[in-house]
């Protein structure tokens, strides 16, 4: 059984999630709702925490930073991320793909 958050798009990974700025350190915290809760140290200024989100996402992922794209939600908490061709799916996923 696939989980509502994640699903692939041919290649592509895309995730639904709702960010946690200012945390302290960057993590996968675990569901919410129908989204991924991710925490992130960077603050909600001036697109800081999307630029660490992408680069915290493409580290979990194998994937260059260019790879990762926020396609919903880049001045909101709820986010739809695209992952192109991940190379390596991060532990936290264990047996949900």
């Amino acid at each position: 059984m696939s989980a509502v958050y994640l699903q692939y798009q041919g290649e592509d990974l895309l995730l639904r999630l709702v960010l946690q700025p200012k945390a302290s350190r960057d993590q996968f915290v675990g569901l919410l709702g129908d989204e991924l809760k991710v925490a992130i140290t960077a603050p909600p200024i001036d697109g800081k925490a999307n630029i660490h989100l992408i680069k915290f996402l493409s580290k979990q992922f194998k994937v260059a930073k260019g790879a990762v794209i926020v396609e919903k939600g880049a001045l909101n908490r709820h986010k739809l991320v695209r992952i192109k061709s991940p190379r390596q799916i991060p532990d936290f996923f264990n047996g949900e793909l």
